[in-house]
């Protein structure tokens, strides 16, 4: 009697390629998940350095909680770059985004510069936290009605910008020697998120422009330092959110 010993190798190779396919199939589905995850992740990350931002000013230490903000602008910037790579944009992101914005750039810097202001007891100090805080709120409100149609701008300046212009003004200006500047500060970042003003998305610009911007923008980082670098980058948006409103009323009345 002879007994073929070729046939049971054969068996187990066919059963273990069986057994790795649900394997490979739940590891997939596990990859699946946790990149659906990923963009979340990196939002709350943004709504815990917001709430950072608010403990650190209500102890006082209001350059700790500009850097909060600005951490929390980091995560805001990378969470929308991660969910369109993975292709995991949903509206429940799309609204969790929003509502952590409000925390770190609309509640934390209102708060931040209301204690800046504190201790003088000043009255126009609290009304512009207030306004600045109820602006960017309806700010928010209003893009995630009518974020389809801005495509190649911002109808209004966004949250994100006007919270971290706060931030690098408190790190940059002592604003605690010059307290009559944060009313006004915080009125004018409150009507601008407001307005009708087009600023630009820059979603158009070439790779080459963008390649060239983000290697002049740190060269002057890193020879001025971060905080005044991107004030500076503040004003300068503002700027072209004034040129490009005059010239698209320009366009809209030479169309007429």
């Amino acid at each position: 009697m002879v007994i073929n010993h070729t046939e049971q190798p054969l068996e187990n190779h066919l059963v273990t390629q069986n057994d790795t396919q649900p394997q490979g199939k739940e590891r997939r589905r596990r990859l699946k998940r946790s990149l659906r995850l990923l963009p979340n992740i990196f939002t709350l990350g943004n709504a815990f350095f917001g709430f950072c931002a608010i403990v650190l000013a209500a102890h006082q230490n209001q350059h700790a909680a500009a850097y909060c903000i600005l951490l929390g602008a980091s995560m805001d910037a990378l969470d929308g770059r991660i969910a369109r790579l993975t292709n995991n944009t949903s509206p429940l992101g799309m609204q969790l985004d929003s509502l952590s914005d409000a925390i770190t750039f609309c509640v934390a810097p209102a708060f931040m510069m209301y204690m800046l202001d504190f201790g003088t007891s000043s009255v126009f100090g609290f009304l512009g936290s207030a306004f600045y805080l109820l602006a960017g709120v309806f700010r928010l409100a209003r893009f995630n009605v009518t974020s389809l149609s801005q495509s190649s701008y911002f109808l209004g300046l966004p949250s994100t910008i006007a919270g971290c212009c706060l931030a690098t003004a408190a790190l940059t200006i002592p604003l605690q020697e010059h307290n009559c500047l944060i009313a006004p500060i915080l009125i004018i970042l409150g009507y601008l998120m407001v307005s009708r003003w087009r600023f630009p998305t820059f979603k158009q610009t070439s790779k080459r422009g963008i390649f060239t911007s983000i290697t002049v923008i740190s060269v002057v980082t890193l020879t001025f330092g971060f905080h005044r670098t991107f004030f500076v980058l503040s004003l300068a948006y503002f700027v072209l959110g004034i040129i490009s409103t005059i010239q698209h009323k320009r366009m809209r009345a030479a169309a007429r």
